[in-house]
């Protein structure tokens, strides 16, 4: 009987069992990280839907110049300001999306429709450094806005990465906003 002392290698069992369970493990990396993406679509929508009303509900009570909202696009992040002035450190803002986010801005007819899947068309990317500025009136309608200009129509932010978006939209002449949620 010969007995093989100095066995080397691994049989192949043992490397298919090392190979399922490696894509085991990148199904669910991946699932999560999916989910995650999701989830900050979502959070970064839901996050501009609040800052345009704390500044909207500001200049109802305080004027015009104290609820100015200013959005700001740094290094494929996006950031918000509600104030007269914004300040020059970008750290000083409010961080509304990640790097990992596309943000679209377009503009609908005023017959737009939000719950309409048919109406979500994704729009053009906001463009790096760019700046957009939000001022209210007294009775909370946009009264003017800054570089990129407000237009009289339904503004569109839409926030995506992979097949889920989500938007934020408001009609100026009455400050009216929301978000929805969909996959495109």
């Amino acid at each position: 009987m010969n007995n093989v002392k100095n066995k080397k290698g691994f049989s192949m069992v043992e490397v298919l069992v090392v190979m399922s369970i490696i894509m085991v493990l990148s199904a669910v990396a991946g699932l999560s990280i999916s989910v995650v993406n999701n989830a900050n679509v979502s959070k970064a929508a839901k996050k501009l839907d609040s800052m345009y009303n704390d500044a909207r509900v500001t200049a109802m009570a305080k004027g015009e110049a104290k609820g100015k909202l200013t959005l700001k696009v740094v290094n494929g992040k996006y950031y918000g300001y509600i104030g007269a002035t914004p300040p020059a450190n970008i750290k000083d803002w409010e961080q509304i999306s990640n790097s990992a986010i596309r943000i679209d801005r377009d503009n609908k007819p005023t017959s737009y429709n939000p719950d309409d899947p048919a109406s979500h068309v994704v729009g053009t990317v906001i463009p790096e450094g760019s700046s957009y500025s939000f001022t209210f009136t007294p009775s909370g309608s946009v009264k003017v806005a800054g570089s990129a200009g407000i237009h009289p129509y339904t503004n569109v932010f839409t926030f995506s990465h992979g097949k889920r978006a989500c938007v934020f939209y408001f009609y100026p002449e009455t400050g009216q906003h929301g978000t929805r949620i969909f996959n495109l």
